[in-house]
């Protein structure tokens, strides 16, 4: 970065890098744009920081809203990582699912993670109507584990991870992916 004088940089994609990197953007004074999810992001006193796209956060009112005019759906359970982006991106969906009248329930599971079965025993121990599986790396394992404990209710999440769509079927199969929203 100081050999190259990098002035911009395009990423990273999580919170936890993206403010950690912050420290030496702000005083070097380089730009970032970052889809972080954490409030700590866009704090008025960090000049170089900036959301570099819309975040899946920024539709989650709509789409929450859609859900209570459309389904049946009256508890979700929101599963995200025991860290700043989990914890901010839970309180925001939370917040945002609360506003249109649904109980939501939270569970939080720690980063690189592979086993989700106890965690997911937890959740669905709670019945909810829908699990959203947030936007983090771990949602393919998680949307798999679902699928083999027998989840019938909705999977909704906005996961966007490095290899699209198409990475997460070749991944895990078809089956645990249909429906999710």
């Amino acid at each position: 970065m100081y050999e190259d004088k990098v002035r911009i940089i395009h990423g990273s994609a999580g919170s936890p890098d993206s403010l950690a990197l912050r420290v030496i953007t702000d005083k070097e004074k380089i730009i970032q744009f970052s889809v972080s999810t954490s409030e700590a992001w866009l704090r008025p006193r960090y000049k170089y920081s900036f959301r570099g796209a819309l975040q899946s956060l920024s539709t989650a009112p709509y789409f929450y809203k859609w859900l209570k005019e459309n389904s049946t759906v009256k508890t979700i359970a929101i599963i995200n990582p025991n860290d700043e982006a989990g914890k901010a991106s839970t309180k925001q969906l939370r917040d945002m699912a609360n506003l249109v009248g649904f109980t939501v329930y939270d569970e939080y599971y720690e980063r690189g993670t592979t086993d989700f079965y106890s965690t997911l025993t937890k959740v669905l121990s709670k019945n909810p109507d829908a699990i959203d599986t947030g936007v983090m790396l771990e949602v393919p394992p998680i949307l798999k584990q679902i699928n083999e404990l027998g989840f019938k209710g909705y999977k909704i999440g906005a996961w966007y991870g490095p290899t699209g769509p198409q990475g997460v079927v070749d991944a895990i199969g078809k089956a645990p992916v249909e429906g999710y929203l």
